[in-house]
């Protein structure tokens, strides 16, 4: 019955991509993704995949992998939206799995993966090429965490364990928040008393983050870094999602969802489950890279779209585990369900016009009007040089 209800409640989160399909096909090539063509155009292939992303991040597997896909969908947005949901499906089959070796009810997964799956808060991920990087970097990690999962209970072949150092390296080669998949899984390993498979794990992160030092660091100010840290960990993924009134980010929001998310770790994590102890590390240092990252673009950009995906991976199983303490009558739990998925999925409409709009029809008209050497929207080139591109990748 669980293999059904994971495969069941994959699937059905990816309602919205069919649902708002006309919203999604006037979508376009935005910000990163014009950084993205046009240093791969500009610069040897070599050269590109090893030159830090933004300034923060070598990440050339992402890198690699998203140009083939440019190439072999021969400029098509849509298509590579199609691939951005292909592997958000990945991700929920193989954590819905994940959940289901945890001890995880069917009924706790379902509630899961719809959390994950069908939260609009994903929007941005769900709807940008360029956030394909911290979803691949996830997929390599479930990966690694399924691998080490087979690995715990057996024996293992040294094939076997460099398998599960290849995936942890993929994960960091994917995403800068990739480099803390190592930690996770050797985390995990180490619950698991299986110390040698923790080295294992580690050791591929330990190499990339000594990579990224030397080769990406800029100075950094410690101090914005943990306040934007703080910031992000207690608000997300519940500001979003909450009927706030009067929205902001303030003392308020932070002492009202950071109380929520505390209670529920409290009593999520008093079951002894590696898995939900494994997710809350995941969560934190995740918030921890996110600041050392990103406290420069100001604290109202910790609730952004983009940074919700792993917040709700995390976040999911420890509220399942957390209300399975309560044995509440089964009328109540449907209600309850209902109304959950109808928050996550109601939003999809307004939000998807909004996007449609200004990542889509405006989008196309800057480029479209803008003078040759003009920049257009938030991207970090020129117009003539976008049109340029638009013709060398036949881009649509």
């Amino acid at each position: 019955m669980s293999t059904a209800v994971i495969v069941a409640t994959s699937v059905a989160s990816l309602a919205p991509f069919f649902i708002y399909w006309e919203k999604f096909t006037n979508l376009y090539w935005f910000s990163d993704d014009w950084d993205l063509l046009d240093g791969a155009a500009s610069l040897g292939l070599s050269q590109w995949l090893l030159e830090p992303f933004l300034k923060e991040s070598v990440i050339p597997l992402f890198k690699l992998l998203w140009l083939a896909a440019v190439e072999l969908f021969e400029g098509s947005y849509l298509a590579m939206l199609g691939l951005v949901w292909a592997t958000h499906l990945a991700i929920l089959l193989l954590f819905g799995f994940l959940l289901r070796r945890s001890g995880f009810s069917p009924a706790a997964i379902a509630c899961v993966v719809l959390t994950l799956g069908l939260a609009w808060t994903n929007i941005e991920t769900l709807g940008w090429a360029a956030q394909w990087s911290p979803q691949l970097a996830l997929l390599f990690f479930l990966i690694a965490w399924h691998w080490q999962w087979r690995l715990v209970e057996r024996p293992a072949a040294p094939l076997e364990t460099a398998g599960l150092a290849l995936c942890v390296l993929a994960s960091a080669l994917s995403s800068s928040r990739g480099i803390i998949s190592g930690l996770l899984v050797a985390l995990f390993a180490v619950q698991r008393r299986r110390y040698l498979l923790a080295v294992v794990s580690l050791a591929p992160s330990v190499l990339v983050a000594l990579v990224q030092v030397l080769w990406a660091s800029r100075a950094g100010e410690p101090h914005a870094a943990a306040v934007y840290a703080a910031c992000y960990w207690l608000l997300n993924p519940l500001y979003l999602l909450l009927p706030i009134p009067k929205k902001a980010v303030d003392t308020q929001a932070l002492i009202l969802c950071g109380a929520l998310k505390a209670l529920f770790l409290a009593c999520g994590l008093r079951r002894d489950r590696p898995l939900l102890v494994t997710l809350a590390a995941f969560d934190l240092l995740n918030a921890v890279a996110l600041g050392w990252a990103r406290y420069h673009t100001g604290l109202a950009t910790t609730v952004s779209s983009r940074y919700q995906y792993i917040s709700l991976f995390c976040f999911g199983p420890l509220v399942a585990s957390a209300l399975a303490r309560f044995r509440l009558p089964r009328p109540i739990i449907v209600v309850a369900f209902v109304a959950w998925v109808g928050l996550l999925v109601y939003p999809w409409k307004r939000h998807a016009d909004r996007w449609s709009r200004c990542r889509g029809a405006e989008v196309r008209a800057a480029l479209a009007s803008a003078a040759p050497n003009q920049r257009f929207g938030p991207a970090l080139i020129t117009a003539a040089r976008a049109r340029e591109l638009v013709r060398g990748y036949r881009l649509h």
